[in-house]
């Protein structure tokens, strides 16, 4: 019993002990936090001023000083919240923001919260455009800092457009600085002049029967309206264009409007023909082909234009606009002549040069053929003749013959030259040197297709000869005929070339013209396959197929537009698919409709306008947020106070907890020493 009293009052001092120790032990309170201030500067929208936002909390009083260049311009206080200050200064300007707090939360404010922020030194220069009337014309801002964007061209348009006024100024360009007040730009004002636009009426051959010129002021309209019908001339014209009215006004109306009309002819009572003419609409509608067409009793002539067409080294399209067919019933009482509206699409277009390789003993027979494209950007087609020296053909074996080409031994073709065939002359290697050959030239009447002379000249292996430009005038007899246009260049022929006779046209002079358009003469080449009577095309005996020849053919076209296309040997031939026909003397030939072989349109034509326009450079509005600087929290004191409230909760705490544990563990020992009690 003695010794559990002695347990017991064991446990009892050790909780007194640690009831004591607790009530000796002070722990230090948390710190309050710092006050928050975040400083940012803004663009203002006038030189010299500048703003600062301010959003501060956590204290009742903050305090700023502004400085520039070390002198102060400001001072002041406000309570916690955001607040917009504003200062004038051109220099940069610091901003400095205190508070004042009790970071130990011991009711005496004993720290200072600091944050320092820097102006952004930014603005907004106002540019207004105005006429030197007084009318207002646009305002806009242009941004400018210090240091980053200290200068900026500002580019204002170059004219206003109001109603019937324009206002424009001669420079649009302005610099604008860093410290620059606002700007006014002043614009000079007119009235509009009146707009004028020509109106016509053309025929068939786009001759002008009708013309007028209309006027409009500023803010007018205008309906133009062709009359389906036009009386000039003692003719009936009825209009052809699909466009038969337009609404005008000041600002759509183009320079000029044209509408096509067709002279009424009688009803038909037999067979006629109509012509087609494919016209270069850039070229005053000159004629680049013509075809004919017959017209019988009660029927429709459906007759398909090509979307392309070459011609002169140059690529045209169909006008835009233009239908891509011609259809025309017999009783149609409209011209029998269509002109139909080419444009340029290509100014150069690439072509195929050929090269025969002939039997010199049988000159009809093509050996081999060799085609080249030439362009019209590159380098001038060039043929070594010497670099096929052999060819074997059928078991035979060709040598070629010496001295052909130029002084190189080359056939060289630039860009633009009339030729599309060469020859290049083999023999079996038993066979002699070449022979000379005559060239003849003859000067032909259009009217009834009758040689006025003839000239022979003989032309030497490897040689050429030439024949100087033909007269001007001709008499025969009490006839005096005049040369067609076209044919003003002297003939060059050289021993290779593939044709042996040339021709120049003439027209009796005492024969007048209908229209005031001079005769015309135009050298074309077509190329025709070499066929068997049947037409089917020659096959050689190895598989292959003859090679096309290129046949030279002169197209003469009359005052009136009629054409008539001779070989060269003067005799009149019809161009049928490709194939070259010549006609009995007394037979007019029909040009038939254009096909690919002899139009050979390109697949496609393609066909950039831009202004420059100046722009202001954009400048995003900035915002400069400083970033405060931090002062740190203050750290816990070393000796607790004891008149602190916060500091006596803990040991007090920490008493109890004592308490209760050793009551805990005297209770436990109670129970087992009484156990053990009742055990003995």
């Amino acid at each position: 019993m003695k010794r559990l009293k002695k347990t017991i009052l064991s446990y009892f001092m050790t909780l007194v002990l640690a009831l004591g120790c607790a009530a000796g032990i002070n722990i230090p309170a948390a710190a309050a936090p710092a006050p928050t201030i975040n400083i940012s500067s803004q663009a203002t929208d006038r030189y010299g001023y500048q703003t600062f936002t301010v959003s501060a909390s956590g204290a009742e009083t903050f305090y700023y000083v502004a400085t520039a260049n070390g002198s102060q311009i400001g001072a002041g206080s406000f309570g916690s919240g955001t607040h917009t200050i504003e200062f004038y200064s051109p220099d940069s300007i610091l901003l400095q923001v205190t508070a004042d707090y009790d970071s130990n939360d011991d009711g005496i404010a004993e720290s200072t919260q600091v944050a320092i922020g820097y102006s952004a030194q930014a603005y907004y220069v106002t540019v207004t455009c105005q006429g030197t009337d007084g009318q207002f014309l646009q305002s806009e801002q242009v941004f400018l800092d210090a240091l980053n964007y200290p200068s900026v061209t500002y580019t204002a348009p170059a004219s206003f457009d109001l109603g019937g006024t324009v206002y424009t100024i001669s420079n649009n360009s302005y610099l604008l600085q860093y410290g620059t007040d606002n700007v006014t730009l002043q614009y000079s004002p007119s009235t509009k002049e009146a707009r004028s636009f020509n109106v016509y009426y053309v025929d068939e051959s786009d001759a002008v029967i009708y013309s007028d010129t209309v006027t409009l002021n500023y803010g007018e309209g205008y309906t133009l309206t062709a009359p389906a019908t036009y009386e000039a001339n003692g003719e009936t014209y009825q209009l052809e264009s699909r466009n038969t009215s337009y609404d005008i006004t000041y600002d759509n109306a183009a320079s000029e409007y044209v509408f096509e009309y067709a002279r009424v002819i009688d009803a038909p009572a037999a067979p006629y023909e109509i012509t087609i003419n494919f016209v270069d609409a850039d070229n005053d509608n000159a004629v680049l082909y013509s075809i004919s067409q017959t017209v019988d009793v009660d029927a429709l002539v459906h007759i398909d234009l090509p979307s392309t067409y070459e011609a002169n080294f140059k690529q045209y399209q169909l006008a835009e606009g233009v239908e891509n067919y011609i259809e025309r019933e017999f009783s149609s009482t409209r011209s029998t002549v269509y002109n139909i509206p080419y444009v340029v699409a290509d100014e150069s277009v690439p072509y195929d040069v050929t090269i025969n390789f002939v039997d010199y003993d049988n000159p009809e027979t093509i050996l081999s053929a060799r085609t080249m494209t030439v362009t019209p950007d590159g380098e001038p087609m060039t043929y070594d003749i010497n670099s096929t020296p052999t060819l074997e053909i059928n078991g035979v074996v060709y040598q070629v013959l010496s001295g052909q080409g130029n002084g190189n031994g080359q056939i060289v073709h630039t860009y633009g030259t009339s030729a599309r065939t060469y020859n290049v002359y083999y023999a079996a290697q038993e066979v002699n040197d070449p022979q000379p050959y005559t060239v003849t030239m003859r000067y032909i009447s259009v009217e009834d297709n009758s040689v006025l002379d003839t000239q022979e000249v003989e032309v030497a292996y490897g040689e050429s000869v030439e024949f100087e430009a033909a007269p001007e005038n001709i008499t025969v007899g009490d006839t005096n005929y005049i040369l067609l246009n076209g044919q003003d260049d002297p003939i060059v022929h050289e021993y290779n070339d593939s044709q042996s006779s040339y021709a120049v046209y003439y027209r009796d002079a005492s024969v007048e013209t209908e229209v005031e358009v001079e005769p015309e003469v135009i050298t074309q080449v077509v190329t025709q396959y070499v066929t068997e009577e049947d037409g089917t095309v020659v096959v050689y005996e190895d598989g292959t197929v003859a090679p096309p020849v290129a046949v030279p053919v002169t197209t003469v076209t009359d005052g009136e537009g009629n054409t008539t296309n001779y070989n060269e040997d003067g005799q009149q031939v019809d161009i049928t698919d490709g194939n070259i026909t010549v006609l009995e003397d007394e037979e007019t030939p029909l040009a038939q409709e254009p096909d690919a072989a002899e139009t050979d349109p390109a697949d496609d034509a393609s066909q950039d306008d831009s202004a420059d326009t100046a722009s202001e450079e954009e400048q995003p509005e900035s915002t400069t947020t400083l970033e405060d600087e931090t002062t740190p929290l203050a750290q816990l004191p070393a000796d607790a106070d004891s008149s602190n409230g916060s500091s006596m909760n803990m040991p007090l705490i920490i008493g109890g907890i004592a308490a209760a544990a050793v009551i805990i563990i005297a209770g436990a020992a109670f129970i087992i020493v009484r156990k053990k009690g009742g055990a003995k």
